[in-house]
């Protein structure tokens, strides 16, 4: 009878301290989703930049006087030197920003790509983990929410690419008893923009992936 009792007891403890890891483990996914989301999030929201070469023209009107003395006028297209332009991509060339509507306006390609983040990217990574936030990592929970970290990059080692870290704790039900009050929680995910490299106008093909900057 002891025997029985001894042994549905550590049923029960083994049952609890089961419990505990599949919360925590519930808990580890669900960071690790949020923070995917916020960074992806972030870096679908990279705008491509582009510097332009093009072409301008004005009109003259050139005269000359014809054999019996009368003049003839006509009016002709002047190009002017190319010059260079610098801005969005979508707005200079995708929607055709960089024309003036001169008499000859002419596109004579791209000089250069890249890619930039706004101002507002990390709020957004921000905004959309608070929106996936943890059920487990809430106090109503049990969990506790302790750092969250929204990084862009859109120069350096991790360009371009949008970094977003959570870290937490989960409180024990059972695995408090061997001295475990709580179980750490630390997730990171890093989404990358990639784009067309354009450089002193050559196409250098696709980006390669930034360097890892998740700790």
């Amino acid at each position: 009878m002891l025997m029985t009792v001894i042994l549905l007891v550590m049923l029960l403890v083994l049952a609890g301290i089961g419990a505990d890891l599949a919360r925590w483990y519930v808990a580890n996914e669900q960071n690790q989703t949020a923070v995917d989301a916020a960074s992806l999030a972030g870096a679908l929201s990279g705008e491509r930049y582009v510097t332009i070469e093009v072409q301008y023209a004005h009109t003259e009107k050139r005269c000359s006087t014809r054999a019996d003395g009368t003049k003839r006028c006509r009016t002709v297209c002047i190009s002017d030197p190319p010059v260079t332009r610098t801005g969005k991509e979508k707005t200079l060339v995708d929607e055709g920003g960089w024309r003036r509507g001169t008499c000859r306006d002419r596109f004579l390609g791209f000089r250069e790509r890249w890619i930039e983040f706004p101002g507002d990217t990390e709020s957004i990574a921000s905004a959309v983990f608070s929106y996936n936030r943890p059920q487990l990592l809430k106090s109503s929970h049990g969990g506790q929410l302790d750092n969250t970290q929204f990084n862009a990059y859109d120069n350096g080692r991790y360009a371009p690419s949008v970094v977003a870290q959570s870290e937490g704790k989960l409180d024990t039900f059972l695995l408090h008893l061997i001295g475990i009050k709580n179980l750490p929680v630390g997730n990171c995910g890093q989404s990358s923009t990639f784009y067309e490299v354009i450089s002193g106008g050559v196409n250098q093909s696709r980006n390669g992936a930034p360097e890892n900057g998740c700790p």
